[in-house]
C-alpha cells in the first residue's frame, strides 16, 4: 500500500486566483485598445462620408451647369434649412441622409431618431452663389464638419476632393 493518497483532479485556489488575475490583466489591456480602434474606425468612416459627398456635389454641379445648390435667403439659412436643401439634392447622386451624418455625431442622430427634424447634417456646406464655377474658383472647403467630433480636429473637403483635418470648427457642437 502506498503512503500517498490518490488526489482528485481539480484546481487549487491558488491556480484559480492566478487565472482570474491573468484574465483581468488582459481585459485591462484590451479595453482601451478597443476604444481607440473604435474611435479610429469612426474617423475613417467620417472621412469616407466626406469623399462621397464630394462626389455627389461634383456630379450635381456638372449636371447643373457648374452651379452649386442654393438655399433660399429668406429661409434664414438655419442648419435645418440647409439640411432640407442639400440632403434631398444629393440623394439622386448617392448621398443619402446617412452619408450626411458623422458616426461620432450623437446629437444629429438623436434628432432624427426622435423625429424632431426631417433632415440632419454633421457637415455644413459652404453657401456659394449661383454663378457657374464659383465652388471651383477659390480653395475654400466645400464642406466642414460641424463640430470637433474626433481627436485632432474636424474634417473639411476641398474642391480637389482632398479631406483635411482642421482645429477650426463651426457651430461648436
Amino acid at each position: 500500500m502506498s503512503i500517498y493518497r490518490n488526489r482528485s483532479s481539480g484546481f487549487t485556489i491558488t491556480e484559480l486566483l492566478v487565472s482570474v488575475a491573468i484574465i483581468g490583466l488582459l481585459t485591462a489591456i484590451a479595453v482601451p485598445s478597443f476604444a481607440k480602434l473604435q474611435a479610429r474606425s469612426k474617423k475613417v468612416k467620417c472621412m469616407d462620408n466626406l469623399r462621397q459627398l464630394y462626389g455627389a456635389l461634383s456630379a450635381y454641379s456638372q449636371d447643373n451647369s457648374m452651379r452649386w445648390p442654393q438655399v433660399p435667403e429668406e429661409s434664414g439659412r438655419s442648419e435645418e434649412q440647409i439640411a432640407a436643401v442639400f440632403v434631398p439634392t444629393t440623394e439622386p447622386y448617392g448621398a443619402s441622409q446617412d452619408i450626411w451624418l458623422c458616426p461620432s455625431d450623437r446629437h444629429s442622430s438623436m434628432l432624427l431618431e426622435q423625429e424632431e427634424v426631417e433632415y440632419a447634417i454633421s457637415y455644413v456646406p459652404c453657401l456659394f452663389d449661383n454663378r457657374p464655377n464659383t465652388p471651383y474658383r477659390w480653395n475654400m472647403p466645400w464642406l466642414r464638419e460641424r463640430g470637433n467630433f474626433h481627436p485632432g480636429g474636424g474634417h473639411q473637403v476641398f474642391p480637389d476632393g482632398s479631406v483635411v483635418t482642421s482645429k477650426t470648427v463651426i457651430f461648436g457642437r
